[in-house]
């Protein structure tokens, strides 16, 4: 299994290779990009939007696609430096990517996946063997040049199932000023209650957050976002996120 791990920016282009320069917006931080374009691939974007009634309106317009940058196998490597396997028996695979613009740097934060962290009989475990996610993170400049030393996000997570513990599917956004990661973790609320739940991360005090979604009961949260993307919504249908 192959990672595939790129920056694509979603723009109208005219040629393939020449320097790309994101778009402006009005954000006061210059977070122009500048690299060259490749694999331009247009194909048509559809969707539709909704209101407390349901489906109002489809939209349809044409994308197109293109690589900026690619990350791998950089940020394979790196992560697997970091890893105590005198071994060398592990397969690093970058992917998820979570990109944003904070204070004039481009800050990244990628699951690593830890191919051979299946679990199956213990017989066939690799000699050193870890949790099968992890996050890496690291700050690039303009032209994606590192700007400082990759690092794993040092983020305990509780071990609930056989398969699939660690944070993964990481996310940025940023909040009055804050940087925030958003990840997914199995976890328990209360005995014989787990659940994949999704969790902030405070980037700069290195804190988790969980939100707390009132006016529902937990089963029916994990009911609505493991609903395999068919989502009902009603009237009565209110989430408000509070950060404990």
């Amino acid at each position: 299994m192959k990672s595939h791990f790129i920056l694509l920016l979603g723009k109208r282009i005219d040629a393939i290779g020449r320097t790309l320069m994101s778009a402006p917006n009005n954000d006061p931080e210059d977070q122009s990009i500048l690299t060259h374009e490749l694999y331009p691939f247009t194909y048509p974007q559809t969707g539709w939007m909704f209101k407390e009634t349901g489906r109002t309106y489809h939209v349809s317009m044409e994308v197109t696609t293109t690589q900026a940058h690619s990350f791998t196998p950089y940020v394979e490597r790196e992560a697997a430096k970091r890893f105590i396997d005198p071994v060398r028996d592990q397969i690093f695979l970058a992917n998820s990517p979570a990109v944003i613009w904070y204070k004039n740097e481009l800050v990244l934060v990628s699951r690593i996946w830890l191919d051979r962290e299946i679990y199956e009989p213990k017989e066939n475990w690799p000699p050193n063997h870890f949790a099968d996610n992890y996050l890496y993170t690291q700050k690039f400049d303009k032209h994606l040049r590192p700007l400082n030393n990759g690092s794993i996000m040092g983020i305990p997570c509780p071990k609930q199932w056989w398969v699939g513990d660690g944070p993964i599917e990481p996310r940025l956004t940023k909040v009055q000023g804050h940087l925030f990661v958003t990840f997914n973790a199995a976890m328990a609320f209360k005995p014989q209650f787990y659940m994949d739940f999704t969790i902030m991360y405070d980037y700069e005090q290195n804190l988790p957050i969980i939100p707390k979604v009132r006016y529902h009961v937990m089963r029916y949260i994990y009911t609505f976002f493991s609903n395999n993307c068919h989502y009902t919504l009603t009237r009565n249908t209110i989430f408000k996120i509070v950060l404990l």
